[in-house]
C-alpha cells in the first residue's frame, strides 16, 4: 500500500468513525429513547453488559470521574433507565442496575451491532472471517493501549 492508498484508507476510517457517533445520536432522536444522550447511551451500554457493578468500575470503564458519572447516573435513574442499590454491609459501595427501559435500550443497542457483525460475515469464508476478527480486535487494542496512555496523564 503506497501512501495516497493508506491516507484514503485513513480518511475512511476517521470517516467510519465520525459516522457511527453521528448514526448513534440521529437513531436516539428518532427512537422513543429521545431523552437519552449518546453518553447516557454508553453509560447504560456500561451498565448492561455486567450488572450490578460498582460505580467505580462503571466510571473506570467509561473514562469518567466518579463526580461526572454520578451525575450521568442521577439523569439515568430519575429518566428510568437506571437503578442504585447500596450494599446492605457497606453503605458506602453503590451496585447499578438496568431497569425494564434500560435493558430495552440495552438490548436494542446489541441488536445493532449483532446486524453490524452478521452483514460483515456475510458470504465471508471462516478464514476472511478469522481474518477480519484478528483484525478487530487489533484495533480495539490499540485504541485501549492509545486510551490507558492518555489516561494515565
Amino acid at each position: 500500500m503506497d501512501n495516497e492508498q493508506l491516507d484514503a484508507f485513513v480518511i475512511d476510517v476517521m470517516d467510519l468513525f465520525n459516522k457511527k457517533q453521528d448514526l448513534e445520536e440521529k437513531a436516539l432522536k428518532k427512537s422513543k429513547f429521545s431523552d437519552l444522550t449518546v453518553k447516557e447511551l454508553h453509560t447504560i451500554v456500561q451498565v448492561g453488559l455486567n450488572e450490578s457493578r460498582k460505580q467505580t468500575d462503571i466510571a473506570k470503564e467509561l473514562g469518567v470521574t466518579m463526580g461526572t458519572l454520578s451525575v450521568s447516573i442521577k439523569r439515568l435513574v430519575d429518566k428510568g433507565y437506571i437503578q442504585r442499590d447500596r450494599d446492605p454491609n457497606d453503605r458506602r459501595k453503590v451496585y447499578l442496575f438496568l431497569t425494564k427501559r434500560g435493558r430495552v435500550m440495552y438490548r436494542l443497542n446489541l441488536l445493532f451491532y449483532r446486524n453490524l457483525v452478521k452483514t460483515m460475515a456475510k458470504d465471508r469464508s471462516e478464514e476472511e472471517l478469522a481474518t477480519l476478527m484478528q483484525t478487530m480486535r487489533e484495533v480495539h487494542q490499540f485504541i485501549l493501549d492509545t486510551y490507558h496512555l492518555l489516561d494515565e496523564d
